[in-house]
């Protein structure tokens, strides 16, 4: 029997660890012969057409898709038109995305076979060994039997307990032959869960955090290190959690820094210590990249969100690390929070931008199935929008307009901050403004007025829009940058 695990993903240079996890955990721990496991990436740019003519090209008995907010409804279309083209074949999801809603999406999609909860590895092992044994009762088997899975049975959703956590270090490598990810980001897991609980995340659903053995991480990143690959991002939703571990693991790539690989890291900035810094200023430029979630410099949002944050040393330790110019830091603000109305969010964003972070990202608030932050909506009226990725339309505080202007500014800050592309012209410009947030609204009123905002537009385009800004709000002045 064949079985085939199917990522659709947002960019060619990105894979799907999970469906490597699946494959790699059952074909160790299962013992069946007359079963075959196949990988199938896409990308969301791809046609649906093309996607389901490749899967069906393969000729499985078993698909599963791997089911995110940025693929869900590529998953939809291409799983409908599959069970209309082989409706034999059992069609099943996994994944974050249809983890918490089952019940809903069973009933959308009545061809499906199940939908798989939680953790994977475990189960997936059992479902090929349940259809690898030639089904159902006359085969011994029993697919309530089966923990963290979704199906109807006698019309009515059936779920099964969740099991218990995985073991990390029984996880097989999945990285052995590095041919298969040539030219794209390599993503590692060295530890689940996340001992924050912030509200509108997934990770603060699972309780259970769980490291990797350090000797087990330090072999499998010794793989990466000697075959020098260019990017390694850890999937780890806060890396700096276990001080000690954080250390000792920063330590090891300082000393096996073969010159060329970076390693990119989500951590919670307040919590740095002062040996951490340290050690991150002797790394070599390029070794680390660091992605720091601030969200808002709002109080009381943050108290409302469960993110409990010292923005005072959240602030000192980015300056320092910023100041030390080795280590590419990301910083991150979401519009949308409880209590931040467009004034607050001015206020924050202003606050994150003072610090010139290499990059500055402006997310938006995304309602996600299983968050807590489902439960604060009608208290604090957020509207968001009905299909993935179930971004805030408007709350209580800021109006649909409000968005919009946040929408603009975001525009403006990827083409001319985060872009790298326009940095002393920005600076210059910055000075004659009273604020970060009022020169890059006054900007995307500018685009917004001469119709440029629906355009794409070249860099060598961009410089010339630029300058006539500067000719339309600065005529008398001679300005040289």
């Amino acid at each position: 029997m064949k079985f085939l695990l199917v990522g659709i993903n947002a960019k060619y240079i990105h894979t799907n660890p999970a469906l490597f996890c699946l494959k790699a955990y059952a074909d160790k721990y299962l013992e069946c012969n007359n079963a075959t496991i196949e990988i199938a990436e896409y990308t969301i740019n791809q046609q649906t057409e093309d996607i389901v003519r490749d899967i069906v090209s393969k000729k499985a008995d078993f698909v599963g898709f791997s089911s995110y907010i940025w693929n869900i409804e590529e998953v939809k279309k291409v799983s409908s038109a599959l069970s209309k083209i082989l409706p034999k074949t059992y069609i099943w999801l996994g994944g974050p995305e249809v983890s918490f809603n089952p019940d809903s999406l069973l009933s959308e999609m009545p061809y499906l076979a199940g939908i798989m909860i939680g953790e994977g590895e475990e189960t997936f092992k059992e479902l090929v060994r349940y259809y690898s044994n030639g089904l159902k009762e006359e085969a011994g088997n029993d697919l309530s039997e089966i923990n963290g899975i979704a199906f109807i049975k006698d019309e009515f959703t059936f779920k099964t307990p969740v099991g218990g956590c995985i073991d990390l270090n029984k996880l097989p490598f999945i990285y052995e032959d590095l041919s298969y990810f040539k030219d794209k980001i390599i993503y590692y897991e060295s530890s689940r869960g996340c001992p924050f609980y912030c509200a509108y995340c997934l990770s603060s659903v699972d309780k259970q955090l769980r490291f990797k053995e350090i000797d087990k991480v330090k072999e499998e990143l010794r793989v990466f290190i000697d075959a020098k690959v260019p990017m390694v991002k850890f999937v780890d939703r806060t890396f700096n959690c276990n001080q000690k571990r954080t250390i000792e693991l920063l330590q090891f790539l300082r000393d096996t820094d073969n010159g060329v690989t970076t390693f990119h890291f989500e951590i919670a900035g307040d919590i740095l210590s002062e040996e951490e810094c340290a050690i991150l200023e002797t790394l070599r430029v390029g070794l680390v990249q660091l992605e720091i979630g601030v969200q808002s410099t709002n109080e009381k949002t943050l108290e409302a969100i469960n993110r409990k944050t010292d923005l005072n040393k959240l602030r000192t330790n980015a300056v320092r690390l910023i100041k030390g110019k080795n280590i590419h830091i990301h910083l991150d603000l979401i519009a949308g929070l409880p209590y931040e109305d467009l004034e607050s969010f001015k206020c924050s964003f202003n606050d994150v931008f003072s610090l010139r972070p290499n990059e500055l990202q402006l997310g938006f608030l995304k309602m996600l199935y299983g968050t807590s932050m489902n439960d604060m909506k009608d208290e604090h009226e957020i509207v968001s929008d009905s299909y993935s990725p179930y971004e805030v339309l408007s709350t209580k505080y800021l109006s649909y307009d409000d968005i919009c202007i946040l929408k603009k500014v975001e525009e403006m800050l990827e083409l001319y901050y985060n872009s790298g592309q326009f940095k002393n012209s920005v600076e210059f410009l910055l000075s004659k403004e009273k604020s970060a947030f009022l020169f890059f609204e006054k900007l995307a009123t500018f685009y917004e007025e001469k119709g440029y905002l629906t355009l794409q537009s070249s860099r060598t385009k961009r410089y010339e829009i630029l300058l006539n800004y500067v000719c339309r709000e600065y005529p008398t002045e001679e300005l040289y940058f």
